[in-house]
């Protein structure tokens, strides 16, 4: 009997599994009900926000990823190159964050822009893709 009860609490059984999944529809029934109360509420452009955050959840991290991709490229150096660039520049990068920063799964600083801007010898337009 003392053996029982304890798989019941510890292993999460038959029973405790129940429990569990009833916790997470009730949470989850709350914070969709607190969410469409709070789509109410906004203004048009806050709503916008909040689909588009909805939606760019996994997406994109960076938005000067591809044009940092495209414009090393054209001038013809490799993401190596890069590195090692942005390294005598004073920022601690490798080949590996540099991928990391051209695929748009990391964020990149205000500084960090700038810095690639300098080495790449472009303006910050261009690397947000408003040089036209």
């Amino acid at each position: 009997m003392r053996h029982r009860r304890l798989q019941v609490f510890t292993n999460r059984g038959r029973r405790g599994e129940n429990w569990y999944d009833i916790w997470v529809s009730i949470y989850l029934f709350f914070l969709v009900f607190t969410i469409s109360n709070d789509l109410k509420n906004m203004t048009a452009s806050s709503h916008t926000f909040f689909v588009a955050a909805l939606y760019n959840l996994h997406a994109m991290k960076n938005i000067v990823g591809k044009n940092v991709a495209r414009i090393r490229q054209q001038l013809g150096i490799t993401q190596e190159g890069l590195a090692v660039r942005l390294q005598m520049a004073g920022w601690r990068v490798d080949r590996f964050l540099v991928s990391k920063i051209e695929r748009g799964e990391r964020q990149v600083l205000d500084s960090e822009v700038l810095s690639i801007a300098n080495v790449l010898k472009v303006s910050i337009n261009s690397l947000f893709g408003r040089d036209k």
